[in-house]
């Protein structure tokens, strides 16, 4: 991931509301599972945030953030 994309994908990611952030866990191309309790009742939205970026690489991640502009 280039800094600039990820940069971006950062403030995108930090920018959405907890509810969104689930959304895009459960989108088909990334279908993200949590192993110590499921996405509802994670309160730390960093936790999921820090999970989108480690787990996919930019080709799977970037497109579904762009997609919800």
């Amino acid at each position: 991931m280039k800094k600039e994309d990820f940069v971006w994908a950062l403030k995108v990611l930090e920018s959405l509301p907890k509810e969104k952030l689930i959304e895009i866990c459960k989108n088909p191309r990334i279908d993200l599972k949590f192993t110590r309790k499921d996405w509802e009742t994670t309160t730390e939205e960093e936790e999921i945030i820090g999970a989108l970026i480690a787990d996919y690489p930019p080709n799977i991640l970037l497109p579904v953030l762009r997609e919800l502009k």
